[in-house]
């Protein structure tokens, strides 16, 4: 089966080497471009959190850093810079409300409450966007 611009001049040939029969179907000139046209692209974004030594809660979000005292203020800011990370790609792209998946990992102390054992985080946004 042969399929793409160039099937019947380039296949034929092929099958002829091989000793076997070559198939093209009737609309073989596009069918690589309705695949590609009809496919999805996935943009992402990361932020990460950092508590060196229990000196302060680092945000990472590109090359800026910014610290914070309180691990439960570093999170919101943390979700909300991935969010906009996010919105700022899908408007290169000609998006205007990209629908956007948050995932979140953490490492956190054993044995301790809430975020305040928070050592490390890693917030992705990501977001499907399809091509047509």
């Amino acid at each position: 089966m042969a399929v793409g611009g160039l099937a019947d001049t380039v296949y034929p040939e092929v099958g002829h080497r091989l000793k076997t029969k070559t198939v093209i179907p009737e609309n073989h000139a596009v069918a690589n471009a309705i695949g590609a046209a009809s496919g999805m692209v996935r943009i992402t974004a990361m932020v990460e959190i950092t508590n060196p030594e229990s000196n302060g809660f680092i945000l990472h979000v590109g090359n800026q850093v910014t610290v914070f005292t309180n691990p439960d203020e570093v999170l919101k800011e943390a979700r909300k810079a991935a969010r906009n990370l996010i919105q700022q790609k899908s408007r290169s792209m000609g998006l205007k409300k990209p629908e956007i998946q948050i995932e979140e990992k953490f490492i956190r102390i054993p044995g301790t409450k809430d975020n305040e054992g928070l050592v490390s985080a890693v917030i992705r946004a990501s977001s499907n966007v399809k091509l047509i």
